[in-house]
């Protein structure tokens, strides 16, 4: 039996984000698109996928644990592609994306960023 989370994010056509836990302890992140659940593991976690937030091109930002830390990632549905996303001033290496902004007047996308202290 899997536990489930709450939902992290959800754009404009309905698209909700968000993880659970499977019964071997595992996180996985979700996706729920037309009724639809698709899982969302990045292929660089070895601990757990933490999707956090969608845009309407249905791009989805969160965060990924292995060994060697935690990363953000960007996965792009059209294609199906993960991309760790890396931060030059980020001091501790760590890098948490928790959410999306879309400015539709300019077609563009914004990501928000923490950076974790501890």
């Amino acid at each position: 039996m899997s536990r489930g989370w709450p939902a992290n994010g959800i754009n404009a056509a309905g698209q909700i984000v968000g993880r659970y836990t499977d019964a071997s302890g595992i996180i996985h992140g979700f996706l729920l698109s037309g009724g639809t659940y698709t899982t969302l593991d990045d292929p660089d976690a070895t601990t757990g996928t933490f999707p956090a937030g969608i845009n309407n091109f249905g791009q989805i930002v969160g965060y990924y644990s292995n060994g060697f830390g935690t990363h953000a990632f960007l996965y792009n549905p059209n294609g199906g592609t993960y991309a760790t996303l890396f931060n030059p001033l980020a001091a501790l290496g760590i890098l948490n994306a928790f959410d999306m902004d879309q400015c539709a007047s300019h077609n563009t996308m914004n990501l928000c960023f923490f950076e974790k202290t501890q």
